[in-house]
């Protein structure tokens, strides 16, 4: 809808409702006018035939009575009327009037009047009349009906005037739209009307003319910049083609070297497993067992690479599944249970018995996460202990609320060397390359599997003091 549209609508609404609210208050006060002067008619009806009935009922004339009731019937108003008469003096009188159905009785207008003895307060019978609201009723209808139609004839004069008051407001505007339009579609060259006119419009149509000069040089400065921009960018995506070139070619190295080198070392894995159930001597028993801790060691670093090199490849998919976070952390415990065991290491899990269990998102990639944090912890822990601690929700991040934290009280990262952490291929000394092996590689995967998962981690560290990383991540509660 075009503005001008818009106008006259609002326009012809607010007028509308303002005649109709002025028009509905006029009906209802000439509603209750007449409403008022029937029911002043039909008390005085009442009061003047319950005088006229006053002496036959004294006299007890039962035919006059009826008489002047049966005359009362002949006003069309009437739809019924009953005299109850005291002391059973006379038989009660029910009349009804033929025009009307016995139900419209019940949706009447009662009036009652009591008959007393002449010059006396002895009650002689109650006059009871019922007056028909049909009047009303008609009166009503027709007040609507005009109404209506002075209603609806204002209408179409209002939305007359209004839109050739609109038509003339607007006009200005639409041909300085159309003048803002082929600027803007770079026509620099179309005229801009009404600069000589001295009002608002006049001033808008100066404002108009500034800025199609404006116009003019910026479009003159933009081709200049964008030869320059072109040549730059030219260059920078020949730059970002040859990295990406590059990124691929390393990766796909990577992961066609490691699965090459994974499939005969799983059989000197497996040759060396069949090694052991022969009959050989304690001596080959421990040459044996050093080729196996090796081989594992090698495999698990080859497995590193093949992760990573996924990850790079975003080979990865989000699996959103139901699973049980407890066992699933009770799992990692006992996975890890023998490794701890042999360091004499405390592995504990603390999960609150009020926690949800039952959550929804990518479990294996959660394990995984969970796994590369234990193993890291489990290696570089010497005593004491590693704790999983489940909070949700968590106070600190309301966009993440459950956190899992893995604290150990191994040698620590300074702080210096904390940013170098989720990097691939790092580690925050290469002592520790040297003294533990790896690749560092864990962190990175780790990182990169949260962040697929929409998390967040959080690395707090002190050297000397242990290490505890926070995984946060907003899974759906089940």
């Amino acid at each position: 809808m075009t503005y001008k549209s818009r106008l006259v609508l609002n326009f012809i609404i607010i007028i509308s409702l303002i005649q109709a609210s002025v028009i509905t208050y006029d009906t209802y006060q000439a509603y209750q006018l007449q409403k008022s002067i029937l029911a002043e008619r039909s008390e005085l009806i009442t009061n003047t035939y319950a005088q006229a009935l006053q002496v036959p009922i004294w006299n007890l004339d039962r035919e006059i009575t009826l008489n002047i009731i049966q005359s009362l019937l002949l006003n069309p108003d009437i739809v019924s009327i009953h005299t109850r008469f005291e002391n059973a003096m006379m038989e009660d009188i029910h009349k009804y009037n033929q025009r009307y159905e016995q139900q419209n009785v019940h949706q009447s207008n009662w009036f009652e009047k009591s008959i007393f003895e002449p010059d006396s307060d002895n009650l002689l019978a109650h006059l009871k009349i019922a007056f028909s609201d049909q009047r009303l009723h008609t009166f009503l209808e027709d007040k609507i009906l005009e109404s209506l139609s002075v209603f609806l004839a204002m209408l179409l004069v209002n939305w007359l005037v209004i839109i050739l008051l609109i038509k003339w407001m607007t006009t200005p505007l639409t041909h300085l739209t159309t003048t803002l339009t082929k600027l803007a579609s770079n026509h620099l060259d179309y005229p801009v009307p009404y600069i000589d006119r001295q009002d608002e419009i006049g001033d808008v149509s100066r404002a108009i003319e500034v800025l199609k000069k404006n116009s003019i040089e910026l479009n003159q400065l933009h081709k200049s910049m964008a030869e320059i921009i072109a040549e730059q960018t030219h260059d920078l995506r020949i730059a970002k083609d040859k990295a990406e070139a590059g990124n691929i070619a390393k990766s796909e190295f990577l992961s066609t070297v490691s699965h090459e080198l994974r499939t005969p070392l799983n059989g000197i894995l497996g040759m060396s497993q069949l090694l052991q159930t022969t009959e050989i001597d304690e001596e080959q028993q421990d040459y044996t067992r050093i080729i196996l801790e090796s081989g594992n060691h090698l495999l698990q670093i080859i497995n590193d690479i093949i992760d990573y090199s996924n990850l790079e490849k975003a080979k990865h998919e989000i699996k959103a599944v139901e699973f049980n976070l407890r066992e699933l952390l009770e799992q990692a415990v006992s996975d890890f249970s023998h490794e701890a065991k042999n360091k004499n290491l405390n592995l504990q899990l603390q999960y609150a018995a009020n926690l949800p269990t039952q959550f929804s998102g990518d479990m294996e990639k959660l394990n995984s996460i969970v796994e590369h944090l234990l193993e890291n912890a489990i290696k570089f822990t010497h005593e004491g202990g590693v704790l999983i601690n489940v909070t949700y929700p968590h106070p600190g991040y309301p966009e993440y609320p459950l956190a899992i934290s893995i604290q150990d009280s191994g040698i620590g990262i300074s702080e210096s060397e904390q940013d170098l952490m989720f990097q691939a291929f790092t580690q925050a000394d290469q002592k520790l390359t040297r003294n533990y092996g790896g690749t560092g590689l864990g962190l990175a995967i780790s990182k990169k599997l949260v962040e697929m998962m929409h998390g967040k981690v959080i690395l707090q560290s002190h050297l000397g003091e242990g290490s505890t990383f926070t995984i946060l991540l907003n899974l759906k509660v089940i």
